[in-house]
């Protein structure tokens, strides 16, 4: 049996698979599941035909962190189910990186003299303190 996962860093809320090869097991029944972390969600095994035993689980990363997936868990039956063998393996950590900060509303400018950037900032910048500037008088 060899397991492994198609992506090890990933953004919240993004998917990947955990695949899982198992061979050697004969007229066997192989069933395998992902027993979630409290941060993943894991969906239903998917066996595609011609592949062998190889295996496929899709799950999704729902909170940022450096965290491990869970456990994978394998029934091996036979077809009268009367012999049964179960394996758990942990799976590897995945480094799983928050959403992007999304910008609020887009700062719109009528008009810059050409010597300022036209490129707007999600920064506030520190400028220049109007409080003291006032309309020139003569005298």
């Amino acid at each position: 049996m060899a397991a492994g996962v198609t992506a090890r860093q990933l953004v919240e809320g993004e998917q990947a698979s955990v695949v899982v090869t198992v061979t050697g097991h004969g007229d066997y029944a192989v069933r395998a599941a992902i027993i979630a972390a409290p941060a993943f969600t894991a969906g239903p095994a998917a066996h595609r035909p011609g592949d062998g035993g190889r295996l496929r689980m899709p799950f999704q990363a729902n909170i940022w962190g450096i965290r491990r997936i869970g456990r994978l868990d394998i029934v091996l039956r036979d077809r009268f189910w009367l012999a049964e063998g179960r394996v758990e393996v942990e799976l590897p950590r995945v480094d799983c990186q928050p959403l992007p900060a999304r910008l609020g509303r887009t700062v719109v400018l009528s008009r810059l003299p050409s010597r300022l950037g036209e490129h707007t900032s999600r920064a506030a910048g520190e400028g220049i303190e109007f409080a003291g500037v006032r309309q020139f008088r003569a005298g």
